[in-house]
């Protein structure tokens, strides 16, 4: 007579736990958990130009292509001087960074001069980029220009001309934003003997044909680094100008029309007479839904300790918050440079990056820290370069589905190393399907040992 194996209910109660406590330490330590603790892969060289690149560099991260943009340099000489030109070059990963080839040379010949490269979005599986064109001479004019890709950079269309040549004209920056088929642009612009004011361009038709320039500032000063953001028909303008006590300030102006008609420019930093810098950032604002998120650091002088700073508004930018502070650097001339915040647009986690020299060797390391609230409540600080090793600077970062992609340079005129995370040792594999397999498993080891008898 036989009798079942009284061990099988043992047996499997041990192996679900042993099972859920090994899921549960992989998950954790692999980084498969939404609130994962951060590891980054080992840095990798994608760029390897005699020249060096311009300072700068953007990003963009969609599904498993990742996007370098940067100005490759080639120097010569004129009247015993270096000099140098630049070309705007792509570098693509199609397999989510684990390799890079360079995509394409985005200038209207191999050798005209750009400065701070392109800003890219993604739209409907459309890349747009932005650039701007410096001409040789100041008597002539600059140009705002915008290239497109239908096949992920396998080719571009353009340029084409964002700006008219109405005037010679001395331009700083460009941005754009993307909505439906509308691409909305800013720029500073302005002629050699007057201050460099805002202006807006707009194309329905996705890039091919231009609204005039809309000019949204009178200033009696410069207004640079501008930055823009659209959500439905809101667009949002940001920019570095000059506040009443003369200090530099963050300046904003929205339009709920689709650009049509503009609210006046308010300051949006404290206008204290401490500095509040918003340049040398990638993405300086940025829109969902009804909110409007902004990063920017101050500067006392320097000995006080720099501050970086978040800024938001929940009414469509008609009024904002309290700033919250996200990090200070100790007294003592330490600075951060490189603020950027960006939003993964699947998991909607905010992401605010930065370099900061606030290291015991000097040197730049690249930090950032994550809110899973819309900005109420903001992580520590987690390093993704180490100051020990390397230094980090011109460091921008994009997120897509919890996959943060950075690129940053070692040294000024450096060429591009790249990181990601998690490494690609690790498999991005949801929990929920290790506990699917875990239990198909544990139904099969229960029928198999079930059904041995013992006679």
């Amino acid at each position: 007579m036989g009798r079942a194996n009284g061990a099988v209910p043992v047996i499997l109660v041990i192996y679900l736990i042993a099972g859920t406590a090994g899921i549960s330490y992989f998950a954790t330590d692999y980084n498969f958990s939404a609130n994962r603790d951060y590891q980054f892969s080992e840095p990798m060289k994608i760029t390897n130009e005699s020249g060096g690149l311009a300072p700068h560099p953007y990003l963009l991260a969609y599904k498993n292509y990742v996007f370098a943009f940067a100005n490759v340099l080639t120097w010569y000489e004129e009247q015993g001087l270096p000099m140098c030109n630049q070309t705007m070059t792509v570098y693509r990963s199609v397999d989510c960074g684990y390799t890079w080839n360079e995509s394409g040379i985005l200038s209207p010949t191999p050798y005209e001069n750009f400065t701070d490269p392109a800003r890219a979005e993604i739209w409907n599986d459309t890349l747009y980029v932005v650039e701007f064109f410096i001409s040789e001479s100041r008597d002539d004019p600059d140009y705002v220009l915008l290239y497109r890709s239908k096949d992920f950079g396998e080719s571009w269309e353009g340029p084409f001309n964002v700006t008219p040549p109405l005037w010679p004209a001395d331009l700083t920056y460009a941005d754009l934003a993307v909505w439906n088929n509308t691409v909305y642009v800013v720029s500073g612009w302005g002629p050699p003997t007057n201050y460099i004011q805002i202006y807006f361009m707009k194309s329905e038709d996705g890039g091919e044909n231009w609204t005039q320039p809309l000019r949204l500032t009178d200033s009696q000063y410069c207004n640079i680094w501008p930055a823009i953001a659209v959500w439905e028909n809101h667009v949002y303008i940001l920019w570095e100008g000059v506040g009443p006590q003369g200090s530099t300030e963050a300046e904003f102006i929205k339009s709920d029309d689709g650009g049509n008609n503009w609210s006046t420019p308010i300051y949006i930093t404290p206008t204290d007479g401490v500095h509040s810098w918003v340049e040398h950032g990638m993405n300086a604002l940025i829109a969902y839904q009804n909110y409007v998120f902004f990063v920017y650091s101050d500067d006392p002088g320097d000995y006080p300790p720099k501050t970086l700073y978040f800024r938001r508004s929940c009414d469509y930018g008609n009024t904002w918050e309290e700033p919250i502070p996200i990090y200070q650097t100790s007294p003592n001339k330490k600075f951060i440079y490189d603020r950027d915040i960006v939003m993964d647009p699947i998991t909607k986690r905010l992401y605010v990056s930065w370099s900061d020299n606030d290291t015991p060797n000097g040197r730049f390391v690249l930090r950032f820290a994550y809110s899973d609230d819309f900005g109420e409540n903001w992580s520590e600080p987690i390093n993704i370069t180490d100051y020990n090793i390397e230094k980090a600077a011109d460091a921008p970062i994009s997120v897509y589905n919890n996959t943060i992609h950075v690129i940053y340079t070692r040294s000024n005129l450096g060429n591009l190393y790249y990181r990601r995370s998690p490494p690609f040792n690790i498999p991005e594999i949801p929990p929920e399907w290790i506990f699917v397999v875990l239990f198909i498993v544990t139904i099969y080891l229960y029928n198999s040992l079930n059904k041995r008898k013992t006679y």
